[in-house]
């Protein structure tokens, strides 16, 4: 009897191990289910690319001086000594001599808080490259002389 008490132990414990393993292994198979069908949406959009591929972007006149009018306003707000730097040398000489003049004008500009996004452009080609003309939703009339990409001088209207 002593033999056969030992023996339901070690059966017992066999198979409460077996039956824990089997119910491990479907909790795990499926929680993998998902992630695996997840995977497979996520590789679709996925191309092997080759060496120096790319693909090619086209921009519109409008998202072009969009983008010029962004990096000017953004820089005449935080970094005002580029937006002075990026003023056209004619047009600092005539309205803004110093940058003392400059940053007063931007006070000024700020107080009246206002907003600056596009309202509409135009684009016209130059010895030097391109230039656009953008006309903001408070009136103000830029020009953006383009060399180069994100390399620009700009004009605008002082008299508003």
């Amino acid at each position: 009897m002593k033999y056969f008490s030992k023996n339901i132990i070690y059966l017992i414990l066999g198979i409460v191990l077996i039956i824990g393993i089997g119910i491990i292994y479907m909790l795990k198979s499926d929680q993998s289910a998902p992630i695996v069908e997840e995977e497979n949406k996520n590789t679709q959009f996925l191309k092997n690319y080759d060496v120096n591929e790319f693909m090619p972007v086209y921009l519109s006149k409008e998202q072009i001086a969009s983008i010029y009018l962004n990096d000017y306003i953004q820089n005449m707000l935080y970094h005002r000594e580029e937006a002075y730097l990026s003023l056209d040398a004619g047009f600092k000489k005539t309205y803004f001599p110093t940058f003392e003049d400059y940053d007063s004008y931007v006070e000024d500009l700020l107080a009246k808080s206002m907003t600056f996004s596009l309202k509409s452009a135009s684009e016209k080609s130059s010895n030097s490259g391109k230039v656009y003309t953008v006309l903001d939703t408070n009136g103000y009339s830029y020009t953006f002389e383009v060399t180069a990409v994100m390399v620009y001088t700009v004009q605008f209207n002082t008299d508003r």
